[in-house]
């Protein structure tokens, strides 16, 4: 059995006997790489070992990018994520895609990173507009009515114990129970 060297030199001989050169074979390698290849052999590998989430983000690159699985990762352009960012505003909200393109834009970074692209596809890809105002909700006369009679339940020496310490109230003993 050979010595990893000795079966090193041996592979490289073959390369020189057959005229092949092992740098251009692997950019070549490289350049047939698809996004699923590039998520099954390096990306998976890293993100569940490196992030507590990276299980749930490759399931989420599965499914939410399936179109772009087979492209060559040299091919997938802003223009693909352009009209996926589209068609998936109609279907969910624009936080959710923002959230769905946060992840495929941290693969494509590791992706440059690693050296595997030249330049990151999505740098001209912007997140969609979100509205920042929380929406402001009110109780209906039903969840009023239950909110009122669940309190009478509680009774008011729980509710002194929930209400803040302020000049008029000062802290009570039962406070700290």
């Amino acid at each position: 059995m050979p010595s990893t060297r000795e079966a090193a030199r041996i592979r490289l001989a073959k390369y020189v006997v057959d005229g092949i050169d092992p740098v251009a074979e692997k950019r070549a390698d490289r350049a047939r790489m698809t996004f699923d290849t590039f998520i099954s052999k390096h990306y998976e590998p890293w993100a569940t070992r490196h992030d507590k989430t990276g299980a749930e983000q490759i399931a989420r690159l599965r499914t939410c990018f399936a179109e772009l699985l087979a492209l060559p990762l040299e091919d997938v352009k802003a223009f693909h994520v352009q009209r996926w960012r589209t068609a998936r505003l109609k279907i969910v909200t624009p936080a959710t895609t923002n959230r769905d393109l946060n992840v495929l834009r941290g693969a494509f970074s590791r992706a440059v990173e690693w050296g595997l692209l030249s330049a990151h596809p999505l740098r001209t890809v912007k997140a969609a507009k979100t509205d920042r105002r929380p929406v402001v909700r009110y109780l209906s006369p039903d969840e009023e009515t239950r909110l009122l009679d669940a309190l009478v339940l509680v009774g008011p020496a729980r509710l002194l114990r929930a209400a803040p310490v302020t000049p008029d109230r000062p802290a009570l003993a039962s406070d700290n129970v």
